[in-house]
């Protein structure tokens, strides 16, 4: 799994998206799901910078992308406030029109361009993975492609 470190500072979430990017790219994925996965792991670091470690440029946030059985899998870990899952629920955009909130759509996001969305805590880490379903051609490319880019099975 290729794996980076980030300040928890909004200033580094283009540093996120480069490399997150950058290594979609050398796993030769297609643009567009390479788009959307970018947007879904800026949308949880977003989230995870701003709610869980209240931009605090001193605490870490580590990236890490692989690759699974069929799928691609990115997972973000921090030791920021847990988030608690139980009190989180989506709004309409007509909710959100009406509170004339900005945000409070990032999770929802994520969701719709993932295929699966998990998070935990283990120990006093918050843990968030998000999976996007890879082609039966392309997950051949990728596991003949992927040691040549220091890729590990998660």
């Amino acid at each position: 799994m290729k794996t980076r470190c980030f300040s928890c500072d909004v200033q580094c979430l283009p540093e996120i998206r480069t490399f997150v990017r950058e290594s979609l790219v050398q796993l030769a994925v297609p643009h567009q799901m390479a788009a959307a996965m970018v947007l879904a792991v800026e949308e949880i670091c977003t989230n995870v910078i701003i709610h869980g470690n209240q931009r605090n440029g001193l605490r870490q946030l580590q990236v890490s992308l692989g690759r699974g059985d069929g799928f691609l899998v990115v997972e973000t870990r921090d030791n920021g406030t847990p988030f608690n899952p139980q009190a989180y629920r989506e709004h309409t955009i007509e909710e959100l029109i009406e509170a004339r909130r900005r945000g409070g759509m990032g999770l929802q996001l994520a969701h719709r361009l993932m295929d699966r969305l998990d998070y935990h805590r283990h120990g006093n880490q918050n843990v968030w993975t998000l999976y996007k379903r890879i082609a039966c051609s392309h997950a051949e490319h990728i596991r003949s492609h992927g040691a040549d880019h220091g890729q590990l099975q998660p």
